[in-house]
């Protein structure tokens, strides 16, 4: 994407690998007050509206038939996202934002058994996606973004990992049990 719009406009007034990938070392102060106040916005919403946007977002035909509007939390749900997004995208660029939100999210997914659990895990994943990442990219000489999605990915895959081995222990105890009843 990058490429063809350098292509097409050779005198881009802006970076469009920067837009891509971002540069979490030379980010500017405004950034940082950006995202300090999504943060916050976000911790608002969520403290407000937290319940509502889990009711709506598991069970719409539900949160629907109590009476409530599914789009107005459709709507806050997606201002979030979209202010995180925005709010992280000269840090890491388009690219790496998608596995710095999903990859973390999804490993807590697999390590805790309930949304609470979730919605505390992941963040902590995603703060040691960091921290590890940018210790990793100081030492190997690699890209800093890059560095902090690789780790963000490593660890959903060692959480998936964990997860199978957990599982299939369950399935050879039940497997051994139900062969010493029978």
């Amino acid at each position: 994407l990058g490429a063809i719009m350098q292509a097409l406009v050779p005198n881009l007034p802006i970076d469009p690998e920067a837009f891509l990938i971002g540069s979490i070392l030379t980010s500017r102060a405004d950034a940082l007050i950006v995202a300090a106040v999504t943060l916050l916005g976000v911790l608002v919403v969520f403290a407000g509206w937290g319940p509502r946007l889990l009711f709506s977002s598991a069970d719409p035909i539900g949160y629907q038939a109590a009476g409530f509007n599914p789009a107005r939390m459709d709507a806050l749900a997606l201002l979030v996202t979209t202010a995180t997004v925005v709010a992280a995208l000269p840090a890491v660029g388009a690219i790496l934002m998608i596995a710095l939100i999903a990859a973390p999210a999804q490993a807590a997914r697999l390590m805790t058994k309930n949304l609470a659990g979730n919605l505390v895990l992941a963040p902590v994943l995603g703060m040691l996606s960091v921290f590890v990442g940018l210790h990793a990219s100081r030492l190997t000489g690699i890209a800093a973004g890059s560095a902090i999605a690789m780790t963000a990915v490593l660890l959903f895959i060692l959480a998936f990992g964990w997860r199978q081995a957990l599982g299939s222990r369950g399935r050879n105890r039940v497997a051994g049990t139900a062969s010493t009843l029978s």
